[in-house]
């Protein structure tokens, strides 16, 4: 933006200018004040010696005639001192007139200024604001289109896959008082990690409602959400019972919830082949990390302990199977565990074994949880007790949705709103640029697609045009075939006479006269030639109708012969017919003339 062309910038400009000519003004006004106060400073104190004087000379009750002169003289001084110092007075009236409207000037131009730099203030973040939110839409737009691209399903219409991304993420910013930039990549990272366009906007809701409550990027709890979901074989549906889930362990563990998620994504494939569900894990993590307090390596922790279970059930000094052969629930296992652990003798015998069926990782899991569970059993709880309450609380529902209610009714949460709200906004204006740049980008496409037609338009003209100059070529021609074929008639009846001649010559004279015969063979061959001729014209006087015709469908005119025009083409279709029976019954004559000439009498 040009300060020079911007009107509230030249206000500004305009307003500094004036307040500086009245703060020159003013300070001529204040000399000139200064100066007309000295003056009537001056004027006074002369009247006021002048009153003095004449109270000493009036001090005596008998003047003298000099004394009376003396004292006219000096009231005579008196009167013009006052009468100047009226003068400097109403000088310095109007003076001071002037002081006051250049003061008031001078605050009227101040506060031009100040005016005026706040308008340029507003227009400048007005402007940005509005800038900020084209671009801001636009590489919205962008986001969620590539995403469209790699999501898309067979059949599946990428338009309105997108408009289903921009919906589901600006009805969850809506909700969540986010930026709608944040949840279309907390969608975008759903979808990558592998869940469909439908899952996806179905398990949002869960990422972004942890992402409030943890506090972190909703792209990251996307990721550790949908690895949390694949892990234990679970669909998009069931991603609100997975978030719940890391909302109870983050608040009764030591972790947060992201901490705890990177945890099951070391023993959560394990745990799950196991048999052992997404609660029955977080449960056992949470004991773990009591007293490990890392929240990964609790995971890695477990993850060896629970192979362990898997791989040396015959040698851990106790069955991890009911009588049907069905693996026991996890808090079974460790409640077993734990009591065949508390029959061995010794502290030694006991880490001897913990480190010779589990390892040294699944050994520290084992010790973490017994920790647990005994200090449940001193504060009077039964292991069973301890091990359900644990599952209760991480089993609770709702959390997560009450959770993310509760932060948002904070002054922290409104504000968040009130910033969405405004976002809004400026995703309306950017919507609305997109769609004016769409109409005038398919305008312009029209208009060069109107160009293109323009110049095939043109081009068929030019085409029409040397058609019909061909089709006067053409015409031109016919007429002059027309002309030859007339004079080509008049030179038929001329030869059918000679004809005529030649025979009867040829029936009185035919063994006498061999050059005879030769002028009627040439005869023969010359009137052949002529009648080809006029044929030809004939053919091509017909083919004049069906080259118009052909011309005018170029044109895209439906035009069809007169009946004159097809009873002339009919003639003369006719008259090319009997031209050529003509033509091949003088070749018969000639050949019998060339036989007669060879020496056949009776040709």
């Amino acid at each position: 933006m040009s300060f020079r062309t911007s009107g509230t910038v030249k206000i500004v400009f305009e307003a500094v200018d004036k307040a500086t000519r009245e703060l020159t003004k003013l300070k001529t006004t204040i000399q000139k004040t200064a100066k007309e106060t000295q003056i009537l400073s001056q004027s006074f104190l002369k009247a006021v010696a002048s009153a003095q004087k004449v109270g000493e000379i009036t001090a005596g009750f008998r003047l003298s005639e000099g004394a009376i002169r003396k004292l006219r003289n000096e009231v005579n001084k008196f009167a013009v001192s006052v009468k100047q110092a009226n003068s400097h007075t109403k000088a310095w009236d109007q003076t001071v007139r002037i002081f006051g409207v250049t003061l008031r000037t001078l605050k009227a131009g101040i506060l031009s200024v100040i005016g005026g730099l706040a308008g340029f203030e507003i227009l400048n973040r007005t402007i940005g604001f509005v800038s900020d939110s084209i671009t801001k839409y636009a590489e919205l737009e962008k986001q969620l289109r590539v995403l469209a691209v790699v999501s898309r399903e067979a059949g599946q219409d990428l338009g309105q896959l997108q408009a289903q991304y921009m919906a589901a993420a600006s009805e969850a910013a809506d909700r969540y008082a986010l930026s709608v930039m944040d949840t279309a990549r907390a969608l975008d990272s759903l979808v990558r990690a592998g869940l469909s366009s439908s899952e996806a906007v179905q398990a949002l809701n869960s990422v972004l409602e942890i992402a409030i409550v943890e506090g972190t990027d909703a792209s990251t709890v996307a990721d550790v959400l949908a690895s949390t979901l694949a892990q234990f074989g679970l669909n998009a549906s069931e991603a609100a019972r997975a978030a719940d889930a890391l909302v109870n362990a983050a608040a009764v563990g030591v972790s947060t919830m992201t901490e705890y998620a990177n945890g099951l994504s070391y023993v959560g494939a394990v745990a799950n082949q196991l048999g052992f569900s997404l609660e029955e894990t977080l449960s056992a993590l949470v004991m773990v990390d009591a007293s490990i307090k890392d929240a990964t390596k609790s995971g890695r922790y477990l993850q060896a302990m629970m192979s362990a279970l898997a791989e040396k059930a015959d040698n851990l000094g106790f069955s991890i199977y009911d009588s049907s052969g069905r693996l026991l629930s996890f808090g079974e296992i460790i409640q077993r565990l734990y009591v065949y652990l508390k029959g061995m003798a010794t502290e030694q015998e006991r880490n001897a074994y913990l480190f010779r069926v589990f390892g040294e990782q699944g050994a520290r899991a084992v010790a973490a949880i017994i920790t647990y569970l005994e200090k449940a059993e001193r504060q009077g709880k039964s292991l069973q007790e301890a091990w359900e309450e644990m599952l209760d609380t991480i089993g609770k529902t709702g959390t997560a949705t009450q959770a993310a209610g509760e932060a948002l009714d904070t002054l922290a949460g409104k504000m968040a709103l009130m910033e969405r709200r405004l976002e809004k906004v400026g995703m309306n204006l950017g919507e609305l640029a997109a769609i004016v740049v769409n109409t005038f980008w398919d305008l312009g496409e029209a208009m060069g697609k109107s160009r293109v037609g323009t110049e095939q338009w043109r081009e068929a003209m030019e085409q029409a045009r040397a058609t019909s100059s061909g089709l006067g070529a053409t015409v031109e021609e016919v007429n002059n075939k027309l002309a030859q074929y007339e004079m080509g008639l008049r030179t038929t009846a001329e030869s059918v006479n000679s004809l005529t001649t030649s025979t009867e010559t040829l029936n009185t004279s035919l063994n006498s006269q061999g050059q005879a015969l030769e002028n009627l063979k040439t005869k023969l061959q010359e009137l052949s030639n002529q009648y080809s001729l006029l044929g030809g014209a004939a053919g091509l006087a017909g083919q004049f109708y069906n080259v118009t015709l052909a011309i005018a469908k170029a044109l895209g005119q439906d035009v069809e012969l007169t009946s004159q025009a097809k009873k002339s083409k009919e003639r003369l279709a006719a008259v090319q017919q009997i031209l050529n029976y003509q033509s091949q019954a003088f070749s018969l004559i000639q050949q019998a003339v060339q036989l007669r000439m060879m020496g056949a009498n009776e040709a």
